[in-house]
């Protein structure tokens, strides 16, 4: 069986998958779910705790969650058009989504790095949330970072169970901390 690389790491936008790939996908996630919900939207919020918020900046975990409620995901991330999306966000405040309209989102008030307050599942935790337009939240979300990716609240001890069952099959190494080799899933 041939093996490469790229197999084993994923390029992402920081120094650590944990805190950029993973709230990329959580954001893409929670998206779906705004998609489903009956509500209309008027903006985004996200709050990020733990270590997410304590190495935030420095390992661009803001960067990935605004990202990500823009729309893009780490299998068709693209720098160039990451830059200029992330520039347009800054310059109108909004985030405009195809089916989800244009949303408010200022990423200095609403990209919040909550150092006090702990999460009760996980210490790497996120917290997504869309508004009405009162600025109400009507839809709110918890993922955490286990590792590999990043789940939401009610699925976390799924979670947990099945990457114990998949660690006792397989190693996983350790790369810079706490980076993990990303493996397929099966």
């Amino acid at each position: 069986m041939f093996l490469s690389v790229f197999d084993m790491f994923k390029v992402g936008i920081g120094p650590s998958s944990s805190h950029t790939m993973g709230p990329m996908v959580a954001a893409a996630r929670f998206l779906d779910l705004m998609r489903a919900s009956p509500f209309k939207f008027a903006g985004l919020r996200a709050s990020l705790h733990g270590s997410l918020a304590f190495t935030g900046v420095g390992h661009a975990t803001d960067r990935a969650t605004i990202l990500g409620l823009a729309g893009f995901t780490p299998q068709d991330y693209d720098n160039d058009r990451a830059e200029e999306v992330l520039a347009e966000i800054n310059r109108t405040q909004t985030i405009t989504l195809p089916d989800l309209g244009t949303l408010s989102f200022a990423p200095k008030s609403d990209m919040i790095f909550d150092y006090d307050t702990k999460l009760d599942g996980h210490a790497n935790g996120m917290m997504l949330m869309a508004t009405d337009a009162q600025g109400d939240v009507t839809l709110r979300e918890t993922y955490y970072s286990i590792g590999e990716e990043h789940r939401p609240d009610e699925t976390r001890q799924r979670g947990i169970a099945r990457r114990r069952g998949a660690a006792a099959r397989r190693h996983q190494a350790a790369v810079a901390g706490d980076e993990r080799l990303h493996q397929p899933r099966a």
